[in-house]
């Protein structure tokens, strides 16, 4: 594999954009303060879609008018993957000191093997004038036998989304990142942003489910982006691709992505290589804390307890999936669900208000990956 394609693999970023409700189709605009709303502690699914032979889409074309972008009928059958990931708080996480002043960071942990664990966080600024990468903590440990850690900083932070964005919106900009600093390995990028069009897309079905975002066509911004990068390795100049991506993002939160092969991009219609499909799946209050991949599961007896009205639900998550907590009360009924959803894995806090609930004792349970544990909890009014 080469570097660049290995670090782009690292710094892979989708975002969400919402602007509020409604199915009008009409030009959205989106403020750092809409950003905030949709993004902060967030939770979203996101799915990429790998195609050969690959299959034509009208990309549509820079233009003032409403268009329509119709994805209904592109296939997904083709190698698909999916991921979980989470937007929160940089407190607490690893390498939050690397990077100060960011406001958001995306915390993952994968284990390739039995005895190793990577652990990788991105960290985000978002302010009145746009939503930026500051860079990546990137820490790997094997068993005994190696535990090294590195962090990029993008110099100065890279450009994601400008903001406000709307119509007519263009922003450029260059940044370089330090690849490995033992080789003088870097990257120069200059990446331009551009929202050139609007409209209506209709989203096709996702991977594994009948609807993608439970609604057919949606209004949205067409964003295009252009990067072109230079590599340098040892200090020398080495190579230089081009990359062109075009993304239509709705009010409601879903964002589409489509790549095409990076040296012949046209606009129109055109072959692509690949979709990404992102939509936020919400968020409950619950936080991830910080710390390393935990072994089991485990739900812990909420703190206070008794409690009136609120009180405080811990839980940890080995491995990603569907992860489940429900309130019975003593006759055995569901009284709430407080959690419901993909999950990757790790150590959370959820609040969980009794206030619409009755004196009593009541039993709260954690299901996932096939494993259950259950406590008690005491309402006091």
């Amino acid at each position: 594999m080469k570097k660049s394609t290995l670090f782009r693999s690292v710094t892979v970023f989708t975002f969400l954009i919402s602007a509020g409700a409604g199915r009008a189709v009409s030009q959205v605009m989106i403020t750092a303060d809409d950003f905030r709303a949709v993004m902060e502690n967030s939770q979203r699914m996101e799915y990429s879609i790998e195609y050969y032979p690959n299959p034509s889409v009208d990309l549509g074309t820079d233009t003032a008018g409403a268009r329509s972008f119709d994805f209904s009928a592109v296939p997904n059958e083709s190698t698909r993957d999916s991921a979980l990931r989470i937007f929160i708080d940089p407190a607490g996480e690893p390498g939050e000191e690397d990077f100060p002043g960011a406001t958001l960071c995306t915390p993952q942990t994968v284990n390739p093997t039995d005895s190793s664990e990577i652990t990788l966080v991105g960290f985000y600024l978002l302010r009145p004038d746009g939503f930026y990468l500051m860079g990546n903590y990137i820490r790997q440990v094997v068993s005994t036998l190696m535990d090294t850690t590195v962090v990029q900083r993008y110099t100065p932070m890279k450009l994601l989304i400008p903001l406000p964005l709307g119509y007519g919106v263009h922003r450029a900009g260059t940044d370089t990142i330090m690849i490995d600093s033992s080789n003088n390995d870097y990257s120069v990028t200059m990446t331009t942003v551009e929202c050139d069009g609007w409209g209506e897309v209709t989203l096709p079905a996702a991977p594994g489910a009948t609807s993608f975002a439970g609604a057919g066509s949606l209004s949205c911004l067409r964003l295009k982006t252009t990067e072109i990068e230079e590599l340098y390795f040892d200090g020398a100049f080495g190579e230089r691709e081009k990359r062109v991506t075009v993304s239509y993002i709705t009010p409601e939160g879903v964002l589409v992505t489509v790549r095409q092969d990076d040296s012949n991009y046209v606009e129109g219609i055109a072959a692509v290589t690949g979709i990404e499909f992102s939509m936020r799946v919400g968020t409950t209050g619950i936080r991830r804390l910080p710390g390393g991949l935990p072994r089991t599961l485990m739900l812990s007896q909420n703190y206070p307890n008794p409690f009136n009205p609120s009180t405080t639900i811990a839980f940890s998550l080995p491995t990603s999936g569907r992860a489940r907590l429900e309130v019975f009360d003593m006759l055995g009924r569901s009284v709430s669900t407080p959690v419901e959803r993909e999950m990757p894995p790790g150590s959370y806090t959820l609040p969980f208000d009794g206030g619409s609930l009755p004196s009593g004792t009541y039993v709260y349970r954690l299901t996932a990956g096939g494993i259950s544990a259950s406590k008690k909890m005491n309402i006091v009014k």
